[in-house]
């Protein structure tokens, strides 16, 4: 069972992103989960289970096609939480890499993939690697 005085957690997709936040942050870092890629069953079952006990959930991914399906799975409008996962999001790390694969648009996010397809680029966490680390700080 998750601490009671926990009250949010936040879900990546890349552990670089778990690894910048240990070495900048350390302990004082607010909760962080990373899903490696697609989300396994074990991800999935905690995830479920700090929702049902009430956590807020802040979810992201890269932006490419596969980090929209990753979000598409978990992500529970009115329960779960986009974390800087807008089309502003997406364009303020400049993306640069072609993006590549099947489109996905998940009916909540018609915004990001129209501009993710406008663009023709992928973009990933790591290109927003600061403004992650300045909300995952809890001062």
């Amino acid at each position: 069972d998750p601490d009671p005085t926990m009250l949010e957690a936040y879900v990546c997709e890349n552990p670089a992103i778990v690894s910048e936040a240990a070495n900048r942050l350390g302990t004082t870092s607010k909760p962080l989960i990373c899903l490696n890629g697609m989300p396994a069953s074990a991800a999935r079952a905690l995830l479920d289970k700090l929702l049902h006990a009430g956590l807020q959930l802040h979810l992201r991914a890269d932006f490419d096609w596969a980090g929209l399906r990753i979000l598409d799975q978990l992500h529970q409008p009115g329960r779960t939480h986009l974390w800087r996962m807008t089309p502003a999001d997406y364009h303020s790390c400049f993306p640069s890499q072609p993006l590549k694969g099947t489109p996905s648009s998940p009916e909540w996010a018609s915004d990001l993939a129209n501009a993710m397809s406008t663009a023709g680029l992928a973009a990933y966490e790591e290109d927003l690697i600061d403004q992650l680390i300045t909300d995952l700080n809890p001062t």
